[in-house]
């Protein structure tokens, strides 16, 4: 809280603000930042952005801005 007794924004349900994924396959990343690199994952949930570099995943849900280099996405 600042000191007008006001708590900083949190997206609901991310307990982690962000998650760094490299040289991995797995299932499910699910945080507020999320960054895959040379990575697979199934599905992406990420309360802010999602970047891909080399790397790519299934369905995405996000509320921020999806960045995409040398990757990709399955098609909706």
């Amino acid at each position: 809280m600042d000191g007008q007794g006001h708590g900083s924004p949190v997206t609901p349900g991310f307990e982690s603000d962000a998650q760094h994924v490299s040289r991995r396959f797995i299932g499910l990343v699910k945080a507020r930042e999320v960054r895959l690199t040379g990575s697979a994952a199934g599905f992406v949930a990420a309360g802010a952005n999602l970047s891909v570099l080399n790397g790519g995943c299934g369905p995405v849900l996000t509320r921020g801005r999806v960045t995409i280099r040398d990757g990709g996405l399955r098609p909706p």
